[in-house]
């Protein structure tokens, strides 16, 4: 190979430093972080060395330690409502929505265990970020509202206030993220599982009988 062909054959020559920063690398790399230290260990020098980029570069694009943050939390925001939405979208039955939804919810406890905590509004956000998740977590929850009432009024959920009843089943999911650990005895297929027969056992007994 020619010194010309072994230039053209690398997109980044050795001692360039790198210049572009994409939003999944930024949230991938402070996810691993959290995983590793706790939001509290997270630190600026530590992400610009995961991405492998200079403190400089990453400041040009992301400022502070809150934004590093943001950055997660918006990526995983847009990622739960993509799945929420593809689910309603697939499914017409109200009940099996209302499953859906709750192994969708155990699911992402799982994976997102070491930083659900920001989904609860924890962790210091820049102002837009904060008030961005406030939406946020208002149509995630309303969502669950509007399976939760159509269950109602199919009568495969017992008679009640639905957002009460949304926000209890939405409040146990969640709760598996303080919880659960890999090394446990409870897989994480087991408490899938347990859960979605948790939500079965809800149907009402003359519901039940007429299925």
């Amino acid at each position: 190979m020619t010194t010309e062909q072994a230039k053209a054959s690398d997109p980044r020559p050795r001692g360039r430093p790198r210049l572009d920063i994409d939003d999944n690398d930024v949230a991938d790399a402070v996810a691993e972080l959290i995983a590793e230290r706790g939001v509290e260990g997270l630190t600026f020098n530590d992400a610009a060395e995961k991405l492998s980029v200079s403190r400089a570069t990453l400041y040009r694009t992301i400022p502070t330690k809150e934004h590093l943050l943001a950055v997660l939390l918006v990526r995983s925001m847009n990622e739960m409502n993509e799945l929420v939405a593809d689910a309603l979208k697939r499914i017409d039955d109200p009940a099996e929505q209302l499953l859906a939804l709750v192994e969708l919810q155990i699911d992402a406890a799982i994976r997102m265990r070491q930083y659900m905590p920001l989904f609860f509004g924890q962790g210091d956000m820049p102002a837009e970020t904060y008030t961005r998740w406030q939406g946020w977590a208002r149509d995630f929850e309303q969502a669950w509202v509007e399976v939760v009432r159509r269950n109602m009024q199919a009568g495969t959920l017992a008679d009640g206030d639905p957002v009460i009843t949304a926000r209890l089943l939405l409040g146990a999911c969640l709760w598996v993220s303080r919880w659960y650990r890999p090394t446990d005895r409870f897989t994480a297929e087991q408490i899938r599982q347990s859960a979605l027969d948790l939500v079965n056992s809800m149907v009402p007994p003359r519901a039940a009988g007429e299925a």
